[in-house]
C-alpha cells in the first residue's frame, strides 16, 4: 500500500476531529448555558425539590444534574390517594458531554435508599 492511498483515512480523521471540536464548543458556549439558566430558573421559581448541580471533573466531561431531592409539598395530598404511589428521594437526571462531543441523557436511582411513599 502507498502513502497516497491513505488521503481518503486522513481527510475522515480531520474531519471527525473538527466534528467532536465543533459539538465540544456548542456545549461550552450554547447548550450547556441555556441548561443551568433554565433549570436555575425552574428551582428559584418553583418548589419542586430539584438541586442542580453543575459538574466538570475531567477536562473531557462534563455534566448538569437534576436531583431529584424532596418531594414537592403540595403534591403529597394527591399522591396519599394512591397507595402504590412511590417517590424516589434522590434520583437524579443528568445531561453529560462525552469525550466525542456527543451528548446523553440519563437517570439515576440511588439503590442504598429505600423507596419512600408520598405520606
Amino acid at each position: 500500500m502507498k502513502i497516497e492511498h491513505l488521503e481518503e483515512r486522513v481527510n475522515e480523521y480531520r474531519n471527525s476531529i473538527k466534528t467532536v471540536v465543533d459539538k465540544r464548543m456548542l456545549w461550552k458556549n450554547k447548550t450547556k448555558d441555556i441548561l443551568l439558566k433554565t433549570l436555575h430558573g425552574i428551582v428559584q421559581h418553583y418548589d419542586i425539590g430539584w438541586k442542580v448541580q453543575e459538574l466538570s471533573w475531567i477536562h473531557n466531561n462534563e455534566a448538569i444534574n437534576i436531583t431529584f431531592d424532596s418531594f414537592p409539598p403540595e403534591l403529597i395530598d394527591c399522591t396519599n390517594l394512591i397507595p402504590v404511589y412511590q417517590f424516589l428521594p434522590e434520583g437524579t437526571l443528568i445531561f453529560s458531554q462525552s469525550y466525542n462531543g456527543d451528548i446523553y441523557v440519563f437517570f439515576t436511582i440511588s439503590r442504598d435508599r429505600k423507596q419512600t411513599s408520598g405520606k
